[in-house]
């Protein structure tokens, strides 16, 4: 009887409703209503669009906003492409030609924590352009690196560096996608009310792990760190849609493998003894604790100990091994793609987006994916001409100098407060992925 009249009142309340919209052609039945886009201008003049009911849920509207950025290249020198044709068959004209780089900065020599300290002085200026002293109110940070100071993660040491020692601190390994999985994994995190503020870094020294022989490749890579403070914001600025794909059928075209090298546990302990003899005991890394130490003999080993001794392995990670014509036609097949797919999650369109800004991998690339998506070249930020490859630190270099002032001295910004934002990532793993940001900070 209960439900009998549950539905008769919802009946009589449909009725009414059409009834009143015979009277007012304004007020239509609320099953036919549909919410269409708000528009509003915007700071640099054009169309902004308030979230829309076709947005996709769970991969759309996320309140979180980047409040500060900041970048660094402390501790590294520049290497012009003329420094290459003097050592390869190669020579500056070749190189900007088919990849657009004039200069890379690369990590001085005997620095062993050179990546973690340019992770900190970018963090330190985000920081601070959040309008934060310090890292205290930070709850959660994310170093995206694959090539960290220290295997085991840089992120616990950073941040207790920067004064966020009680935030829970991990490191994500995503190669050039890194910053922007980064992103959307920590904007889940403040999402859920978990937490309020985080701390993301991009930090990569791939010139460690470059063959300097190979000119396909180490003219490429530079070293760099950039940071972005993201924030719980509610209101029409934060994470508009996102997408993230991977693929590990096409690993083998970028890779940086670990090296196997099968020895007896005998060969593996007098060749460690070697080595920290050769350095003085000199490096902490190289030489064991003396209290661990194994007791020294003169004596040769026996031939039957040697025989008898267990394998293991001793080798050690490799050098950076790039296809460079596969990764060039996954890029430009994935790139536009993945955008288009995080626009359709925001319900937008490419028309409605000011600014992309790509994983500064290659010019080439960028302008593919221009060409694609029928965007003019002058909506891309571009900035690896005297950074290079920065994996991923390239995305959050590149918005620190689009959100900063113009060298014109007008004071004028690329990317300012209200303007629609893509970011995309694409390499390694392979895996790609893009966000949309409608930019709540810096001003």
């Amino acid at each position: 009887m209960n439900f009998l009249l549950v539905g008769f009142a919802l009946f009589l309340l449909s009725a009414g409703q059409r009834v009143e919209a015979l009277r007012n052609p304004r007020i239509q039945p609320l099953k036919h209503q549909k919410h269409h886009p708000r528009r509003v201008l915007g700071p640099s003049g054009g169309l902004r669009v308030t979230p829309r009911d076709n947005a996709t849920p769970g991969k759309s509207w996320l309140p979180v906003s980047i409040i500060g950025v900041g970048a660094s290249e402390r501790g590294s020198r520049s290497i012009s492409n003329e420094d290459f044709q003097d050592v390869l068959d190669t020579s500056d004209a070749w190189i900007q030609k088919r990849t657009g780089i004039r200069s890379r900065r690369v990590l001085l020599p005997n620095e062993p924590a050179g990546l973690r300290s340019m992770a900190m002085d970018a963090a330190e200026k985000a920081l601070l352009q959040a309008g934060m002293k310090d890292g205290r109110d930070i709850q959660l940070v994310i170093v995206a690196s694959s090539s960290p100071d220290d295997l085991f993660g840089d992120a616990p040491s950073i941040a207790a560096a920067v004064g966020a020692s009680t935030a829970v601190a991990f490191d994500v390994t995503a190669a050039c996608s890194g910053f922007v999985f980064a992103v959307i994994t920590a904007s889940q995190y403040i999402q859920s009310g978990a937490y309020q503020n985080a701390l993301v870094i991009g930090a990569d020294a791939l010139s460690r792990h470059v063959d300097w022989a190979d000119r396909g490749s180490c003219i490429l890579f530079g070293d760099g760190a950039g940071a972005a403070v993201l924030s719980h914001t509610p209101g029409e600025c934060g994470i508009l849609g996102f997408a993230m794909h991977s693929d590990g059928r096409g690993y083998q075209h970028l890779t940086l493998p670990f090296v196997p090298r099968e020895a007896t546990l005998q060969q593996a302990v007098e060749e460690r003894r070697a080595l920290s003899s050769e350095a003085n005991v000199s490096h902490v890394a190289d030489a064991a604790p003396s209290s661990d130490a194994a007791p020294s003999s003169d004596a040769a080993p026996s031939s039957d100990a040697a025989s008898s001794s267990p394998k293991v392995d001793i080798g050690r990670y490799g050098r950076l091994a790039m296809n460079g014509a596969e990764v060039f036609r996954f890029a430009v097949s994935t790139v536009p793609d993945v955008i288009r797919e995080a626009l359709a999650n925001a319900g937008l369109g490419v028309d409605e987006v000011d600014h992309f800004v790509l994983h500064q991998a290659n010019f080439r690339i960028i302008e593919h994916v221009a060409k694609e998506l029928g965007v003019d070249l002058s909506r891309f930020v571009v900035t690896l001409g005297d950074s290079g490859n920065t994996s991923a630190a390239s995305i959050p270099l590149a918005l620190t100098a689009a959100v900063s002032e113009n060298d014109d001295g007008s004071g004028r910004r690329t990317i300012r407060k209200g303007d629609v934002v893509v970011i995309c990532g694409f390499g390694a793993g392979l895996s790609w992925g893009a966000a949309v940001l409608r930019w709540g900070g810096p001003l």
